[in-house]
């Protein structure tokens, strides 16, 4: 009886060790790739990027936060559009021109049919497509084009950052819902092995 109480003691203990085991790997996580990467996180509001810094500050990282501009892109420039195939859009301007419609052109590829020209104005772009469509029974859809505009934001910088933690990072401040994230950009700082081209090398 003795004998088996010493067993099962010595099996509860080893239990318990293995449990402290576990415990610590969970608290320390896992270990830090050697593989690292310069973590750049774009937050346009100044107060969100400095809870970001705090929020990174919490989770034992140095951010740097700086004041920068980026580009964006707007809605801009409203189009007049048919999209379809080419035989079929064919006959859809003739029809207009007969009615005397003169302002049409085709897309590169021939799959888009456009009326009139660029409008700036996207209540103006509407106008003459609901114009068109009670006069020719033709539907034109009203399409945005794109303008790259330059807009005030800020950079909370990560100099140094194991490519294995990258995720836990963007994923704590995704979970903040006070904190937008614009972008974000990576930039490995690894060395990459030199590939040597064996055609390269002369023989001795």
């Amino acid at each position: 009886m003795t004998l088996i109480r010493r067993v099962l003691i010595g099996i509860v203990g080893l239990l318990l060790v293995l449990d402290c085991a576990a415990l610590v790997l969970v608290k320390q996580g896992p270990r830090p790739s050697e593989e690292k990467s310069k973590l750049v996180i774009w937050i346009d509001d100044k107060e969100q990027a400095e809870l970001a810094v705090e929020t990174l500050k919490g989770m034992d990282y140095e951010p740097m936060l700086k004041a920068a501009k980026r580009d964006s892109f707007v809605k801009a420039n409203y189009r007049l559009v048919y999209p379809g195939k080419r035989e079929l859009l064919e006959p859809i301007a003739n029809v207009l021109r007969k009615g005397g419609h003169t302002n049409l052109s085709f897309s590169e590829d021939g799959t888009i049919l456009y009326y009139g020209g660029v409008y700036t104005q996207k209540a103006e772009a509407k106008r003459i497509a609901k114009s068109l469509e009670a006069r020719e029974r033709v539907i034109f859809e009203v399409q945005p084009g794109q303008k790259k505009v330059t807009v005030p934001s800020h950079r909370v910088i990560l100099l140094e950052v194991p490519d294995n933690f990258i995720a836990d990072i963007t994923d704590a401040l995704e979970a903040v819902p006070e904190i937008e994230v614009v972008e974000t950009e990576e930039t490995s700082l690894t060395p990459k092995e030199e590939v040597i081209d064996e055609e390269t090398v002369e023989e001795d």
